[in-house]
């Protein structure tokens, strides 16, 4: 059975009103007056904050917008023990930022609309307090607003794991979780139920009978909402409780790597998605792939230093792969070792050189191996120094023992055996490395190969090694999207992917089960694009 662990956190109602995960208990607003997000100061005053003003939006007409990850505060006294309440936002280009109360643990303000009710279960005695408020991951388009705050009285205990919710996976399940949400017998006669992923909407508005059962729920940060009208004052009410799901880890047969290729520009589009892959590890993801073309335009260490800015607060955990663009000019392999080898440097066995620029991985607690090749010695740019991949090469030679063994198998590479690009056709990957790596794992077992390239998204499902449709045939993925500039696509491929899309960027999600691999597109805030399939193995 796979499992599913789960942690919640609360994000709880609007002061005054009723505590809806909990038996019914009154909220005194009144116990402290509520402190507007503004008047609370930094040290130096001002120092990573700054006051907004809409009249339209905010209470009292101003906010305090946080642009650097720091702490602001302000003395309040509480007449009874109490809880901390913040009237929040926060943008989501580039993820989303949190805020931290008092050192609790830090809550994603996943709203870029009007500001909602997030509350910290943080118990302050009845005295005088400090509120302390810290920001995370803020930066430009993912800042967090805060507008007014407020101290109901305290429930005591503390929010984490509340006994209204049930997620249960079920032998052989290949649909990931299910929650259940059930409800006390005093609650609104009427309400409606949604629930979201991130800022995606999972579910739209709906009547929620108790219990209120989702299905097959994929590893990721949720919240579910509750709005209705409380029969005891009449008050239009929204109420949610955000969790998060995370497939495999401990003695579980499964785990996440998630990454992309075709990376770097110095632009928003890396940045974004690091974001993206920062929040995977956050989540429970184990490790981080590339597909290479990691640092435009020549990867040099300068460009190197690029991709850095962007991808390398996880270096230490990815498993990089060389591209064409790795090798280009004379100092581009020699750049490319000293970034990879620096410490932190990538986990890669014997280091990451030219000479060990194809390596293998065990992914613990699957029984999953990944394989790493370099496809440049034909498709990449004369006299790169890459290692050759003719037969009775050490590379090809090393191929082979790799996939001679009793695990599942990843398959990761630069150029795409086949893709729909019009930059970067099937044809250039009809000869050569890329064919040759792909008809050998083809025929030996392989169960996954992902590769980079083609600026695109595309996956082709279950091929043989001409890419035709076939039962037992080995799924590719092109995943391309890592920041840089976009493909265009053919208007009649040969052979057809299964899904392919362009001018979109995110990264690739590959969750590895004992007896599949379930491949997902997890796209950056505002890019399209959308693919979540099941490879079972071979």
């Amino acid at each position: 059975m796979r499992r599913i662990a789960l942690l919640l956190t609360a994000a709880i109602g609007t002061v005054a009103l009723l505590a809806f995960f909990y038996p019914r208990i009154m909220v005194n607003a009144a116990d402290t007056t509520p402190v507007e997000g503004e008047d609370f100061t930094t040290q130096p005053p001002g120092t990573g904050t700054s006051v907004v003003t809409d009249t339209t939006l905010y209470s009292n007409g101003q906010a305090l917008k946080f642009s650097q990850d720091v702490t602001a505060s302000h003395d309040v006294t509480c007449s009874a023990e109490c809880d901390v309440e913040v009237l929040a936002r926060g943008g989501q280009t580039g993820g989303s930022p949190t805020l931290s109360v008092n050192g609790s643990p830090p809550r994603e303000i996943t709203n870029n609309g009007p500001p909602v009710p997030y509350l910290f279960n943080v118990n302050l005695p009845a005295s005088s307090n400090t509120i302390s408020i810290t920001a995370g991951n803020s930066g430009t388009g993912h800042n967090p607003f805060v507008d007014l705050v407020s101290f109901p009285a305290s429930a005591g205990g503390t929010d984490t794991t509340p006994p209204n919710v049930t997620i249960d996976s079920g032998p052989g399940d290949t649909s990931n979780g299910a929650a259940t949400f059930t409800f006390s017998a005093d609650e609104p006669a009427t309400f409606e139920c949604k629930l979201l992923q991130g800022t995606t909407t999972i579910s739209t508005w709906a009547a929620c009978p108790s219990p209120k059962t989702y299905q097959g729920l994929a590893d990721g940060g949720y919240s579910f909402r509750v709005r209705g009208t409380d029969p005891s004052n009449n008050v239009s009410v929204i109420r949610s409780r955000s969790f998060t799901v995370t497939n495999g880890g401990g003695s579980g047969t499964s785990a996440i790597l998630v990454g992309a290729g075709d990376i770097s520009t110095g632009k928003s589009r890396d940045q974004e998605t690091g974001n993206l892959v920062r929040t995977q590890l956050n989540n429970g993801a184990w490790g981080v792939f590339t597909t290479g073309d990691n640092a435009y335009p020549d990867g040099t260490y300068q460009n190197y230093q690029v991709y850095d800015a962007a991808w390398g607060s996880f270096r230490s955990k990815t498993r990089p792969t060389y591209g064409n663009h790795d090798y280009y000019g004379s100092s581009s392999a020699a750049g490319s070792q000293q970034y990879w080898n620096e410490s932190p440097a990538v986990p890669v066995p014997g280091g990451f050189t030219n000479s060990n620029s194809y390596y293998s991985y065990d992914i613990p607690n699957t029984n999953w191996r990944g394989i790493v090749l370099n496809s440049a010695s034909t498709e990449g740019p004369k006299g790169n120094q890459a290692p050759p991949c003719t037969d009775g090469s050490a590379q090809m030679n090393f191929l082979n023992t790799e996939l001679n063994t009793a695990k599942n198998t990843v398959l990761f590479w630069h150029h795409a055996r086949f893709s729909s690009s019009s930059d970067h056709p099937t044809s250039e990957g009809a000869t050569g490395c890329s064919q040759k790596f792909f008809d050998v794992a083809h025929d030996n077992g392989a169960d996954l190969v992902v590769q980079g390239h083609s600026h695109v998204y595309e996956r082709y499902h279950a091929r043989d090694k001409t890419g035709k449709k076939a039962t037992g045939g080995l799924t590719s993925i092109v995943c391309g999207p890592g920041g840089n500039s976009f493909d265009g696509l053919q208007g009649s491929p040969s052979p057809v992917p299964d899904v392919k899309f362009t001018n979109a960027w995110g990264i690739c999600k590959l969750t590895l089960n004992a007896n599949n691999a379930e491949v997902r597109f997890v796209p950056a805030p505002g890019s399209p694009g959308s693919d979540n399939a099941v490879v079972a193995t071979r």
